[in-house]
């Protein structure tokens, strides 16, 4: 009883933490952001922090990692061949409404925005597409072309754009002719 009342207080204070760095980021610079910010929005202690996270960067990782996790489920439940709605999926990640998610991968600190479009490549659903792991740079070349793309998309007017579905078919398009080609 009391181990099980120890987890529950253990992922409240996580998720407070968690909540209270995604608060700052939207009201200052991430390279600005401390534990003793962090903790004193939280109204924890720094002992607490450290019992979490070892560093800034641990929490900071550990965000990224939910978020992986939350598109990794999206793509989990489509069929694992169907590469444009894979890509939609992608895209709608990167699109997100989340303002403080947004926040961190196109703010001030491009690690985030890196490390999140890299891991998307070691996801199960991509690497269906180069079938062994010793091509998951091809999987890496492609997704950081296809992130470009979508880069350039958000970049255009709001009206000027193409449908998210459509950019999706056209970079699906250019994965399926290069795998084509490396056969």
């Amino acid at each position: 009883m009391q181990t099980e009342r120890n987890e529950k207080k253990h992922r409240r204070s996580d998720k407070i933490l968690k909540e209270a760095y995604l608060a700052l980021v939207l009201c200052m610079p991430q390279n600005k952001i401390t534990i003793t910010a962090i903790t004193d929005h939280a109204g924890l202690n720094r002992k607490t922090f450290y019992s979490h996270f070892e560093t800034l960067d641990d929490l900071v990782f550990e965000i990224e990692q939910d978020y992986l996790e939350k598109v990794s489920e999206k793509l989990d439940a489509i069929d694992p061949d169907d590469l444009v709605l894979g890509i939609e999926v992608y895209y709608e990640a990167l699109d997100t409404d989340d303002p403080a998610m947004k926040k961190l991968l196109y703010g001030d600190d491009p690690g985030f925005f890196y490390s999140f479009t890299t891991d998307v490549t070691s996801l199960p659903f991509f690497m269906h597409f180069c079938r062994e792991e010793k091509y998951q740079s091809l999987m890496t070349g492609y997704l950081s072309a296809l992130t470009g793309i979508y880069l350039r998309w958000k970049k255009k007017a709001p009206d000027v754009r193409e449908p998210l579905k459509e950019l999706a078919e056209k970079s699906a398009n250019i994965i399926e002719t290069g795998l084509a080609s490396q056969n």
